[in-house]
C-alpha cells in the first residue's frame, strides 16, 4: 500500500448505490484525482470489488483495493444508524479513529460525479468549510421562520450562533480541513440534540425527507448541516446550486438528487412524460464507462448513450407538444385494448374509461362519442341490430349503468350526467296479442329509441323506457321510471315519473 495523506474522499453507501459509487471513483480518476477514498457500507462488498481484507478495527473490517492512483478501502459499518445520518460520524472516524491521518476529507454522496480537475476542491478548502447551495431554499434569509425556529433550537440546546446566512445547503457534499474539524463535531452534536428531544421527529435509524417545515429537521442530516454552518467557528466557502448542476451554468460537479437515479432510469419513458435527461445522468453515463472500474457492458451504455440522444431530440423540438400528445396516443392504444369494438377515433375521444367496462359495437351500428366523455367502472354499453348511440360532450356516465342501444337509437347531449346505476332501455317487447307467445311477437315498434338532451341530470336507479325524451335541462329524481315524455327544465320523481317541479 502506497503512503497518501494529499487527497482523501469519503462516502456511504448500501444496496444498488455502489453503482453510483462507481461512477463517482471513475470521475474522480478522470479529473486527476490522486489519493485515498473510504466507502462505508452496510450489506455485501459490491460484486466489482477485487481486493482484500487490509485490517479489523473495533469489529469493523477494513478493505483494500489499489486502483494505480487511487487506494479504495471500504469500511464495513457496525451501525443501526440509517446512512444519511451518520456522515458526520464517518468523517470525525476518518480523521481520528481508523489511523489514516487524513489531512482533508471530502464526503459526496454516491450519485454524484464530479466534473472539474481534482484541483480545484484542494483549493476550494483553503477558504473553509466547502458546501454547495441548493436549488429549493437557496435563499435562506436569517429572518427566514425555519432559521428563526433553528435559533430557538440553539438557544434551549446552548449551541451559540457564530453567523447568520441567506442561503441553505445540500447536504450531499462537504469538504474540510483536519483544522476545521470541529464543524463535524458541531454537526454531531445537534444531531444528537435532536434524537434526545421527544417533540423532534428525528431518529438516528430512519430517514424521512418528506416532514413539513412544522419540525426543525424536515431534512434531517441536511438540516443539521445547516445548523452547523450557523454555529461552527471555521470559515464557509459556498458554490450556488449550479455546483451541482442543480441549475446550468455548473462546472464542478453533477448531483442525481431524486429518482430513479441514473443507473436505474428509463430515458424513452421520460421522453413519452415530456421530461428531458437531467445533467447527472448524462455526465453518469459518460464516466461509468471510462476509468477502473467496469460495473456495467459497454453494450447497456452504448444504449443509454443513445436513448439520452433520442430524448434530447425529441423533447428539445416537440417540449410544449409532447408530454400531451403521447399520453393521449398512448389513452387510446389503452383504450383500444380495453374495448376492441372501437375504431380508433372512438378511442382517442373518449377522455376515460373506468374498470371493467364493456363497451360492444356490433356491426351495421354505430357508437359516435364527443369530447370529454368519461366512463365509470362497470358500465355496460351496447350498440347493436343497426342501431346509433351518440354522447354529446362532457357526458358522464357513472357506476354500473347500461346503455342498451339494441333495436332502438340513444342520442344523449352536451354536458348531461348519468349516475350510478342507470339503465337506458331503447326498445320493448310487443305483448297485445294473448293468443300469440310475447318471445313471437317481436318489438314495439310503436315506442324505440331514447333522446335525454342537454344538461340533465339522471340520478342514481333511473330506469328510462323505450319511446322517451327526456328534454334539456330536465332533473330526474333517484331510482325514478320514466314512461313518457317532458318538458325541459321539469324535475322529476316517481314510478312511474312524474312532475313534481321546475327549474328557475
Amino acid at each position: 500500500m502506497k503512503n497518501r495523506s494529499a487527497s482523501n474522499v469519503c462516502s456511504l453507501y448500501e444496496g444498488h448505490f455502489h453503482y453510483g459509487l462507481a461512477g463517482l471513483i471513475n470521475s474522480l480518476v478522470a479529473n486527476s484525482f490522486s489519493g485515498r477514498v473510504f466507502v462505508g457500507y452496510r450489506g455485501e462488498l459490491p460484486f466489482w470489488f477485487k481486493g482484500k481484507l487490509f485490517k479489523e478495527i473495533d469489529g469493523e473490517e477494513i478493505f483494500y483495493m489499489p486502483l494505480g492512483d487511487v487506494e479504495l478501502f471500504f469500511i464495513k459499518l457496525k451501525t443501526d444508524y440509517h446512512l444519511t445520518n451518520y456522515k458526520p460520524i464517518f468523517m470525525i472516524d476518518l480523521f481520528e479513529k481508523y489511523s489514516f491521518e487524513c489531512e482533508n476529507l471530502f464526503y459526496f454522496d454516491p450519485d454524484i460525479v464530479i466534473k472539474c480537475r481534482w484541483s480545484f476542491f484542494e483549493d476550494w478548502i483553503r477558504d473553509g468549510v466547502a458546501v454547495v447551495q441548493e436549488i429549493i431554499n437557496n435563499t435562506m434569509s436569517r429572518n427566514h421562520p425555519v432559521r428563526n425556529k433553528w435559533k430557538r433550537f440553539f438557544e434551549k440546546n446552548n449551541f451559540e450562533i457564530k453567523r447568520d446566512l441567506n442561503f441553505y445547503i445540500n447536504g450531499g457534499f462537504v469538504g474540510l480541513r483536519r483544522e476545521n474539524i470541529e464543524f463535524l463535531y458541531i454537526w454531531k452534536s445537534i444531531m444528537d440534540a435532536g434524537y434526545r428531544d421527544d417533540k423532534i421527529e428525528l431518529h438516528p435509524t430512519q430517514f424521512k425527507h418528506s416532514l413539513d417545515r412544522t419540525f426543525e429537521f424536515s431534512k434531517q442530516d441536511q438540516d443539521g448541516l445547516n445548523m452547523a454552518a450557523m454555529c461552527c467557528e471555521s470559515g464557509i466557502s459556498d458554490y450556488g446550486p449550479e455546483g451541482m448542476d442543480f441549475i446550468p451554468g455548473g462546472k464542478v460537479m453533477s448531483h442525481a438528487t431524486g429518482s430513479p437515479k441514473p443507473w436505474k432510469a428509463n430515458y424513452i419513458i421520460l421522453m413519452f412524460n415530456g421530461r428531458k435527461v437531467p445533467f447527472s445522468s448524462i455526465y453518469y453515463w459518460e464516466n461509468i464507462g471510462k476509468g477502473p472500474i467496469n460495473v456495467l457492458p459497454n453494450s447497456l451504455i452504448s444504449r443509454k448513450k443513445r436513448s439520452i440522444l433520442i430524448n434530447k431530440i425529441f423533447t428539445r423540438f416537440y417540449s410544449k407538444y409532447f408530454n400531451k400528445i403521447m399520453k393521449r396516443f398512448l389513452k387510446t392504444i389503452w383504450y383500444k385494448i380495453k374495448c376492441p369494438s372501437l375504431n380508433w377515433k372512438q378511442a382517442g375521444t373518449i377522455f376515460s374509461i373506468g374498470r371493467c367496462t364493456i363497451i360492444k359495437v356490433a356491426k351495421k351500428s354505430n357508437l359516435e362519442i364527443k369530447k370529454q366523455v368519461s366512463f365509470n367502472d362497470f358500465v355496460k354499453v351496447v350498440v347493436k341490430y343497426n342501431s346509433i348511440l351518440n354522447i354529446g360532450e362532457n357526458v358522464h356516465i357513472g357506476d354500473y349503468t347500461l346503455l342498451s342501444a339494441a333495436g332502438g337509437n340513444i342520442f344523449i347531449g352536451d354536458d348531461s350526467m348519468l349516475a350510478q346505476g342507470v339503465k337506458l332501455i331503447t326498445t320493448n317487447h310487443a305483448f297485445k296479442k294473448k293468443d300469440v307467445l310475447i318471445r313471437e311477437q317481436g318489438i314495439d315498434e310503436n315506442k324505440k329509441g331514447i333522446i335525454i338532451g342537454k344538461d340533465c341530470w339522471i340520478a342514481a336507479g333511473v330506469i328510462i323506457l323505450p319511446g322517451v325524451t327526456i328534454n334539456d335541462g330536465v332533473v330526474v329524481a333517484a331510482n325514478s321510471v320514466v314512461t313518457k315524455s317532458f318538458p325541459p327544465y321539469s324535475v322529476l320523481a316517481g314510478v312511474p315519473a312524474k312532475v313534481i317541479g321546475y327549474r328557475n
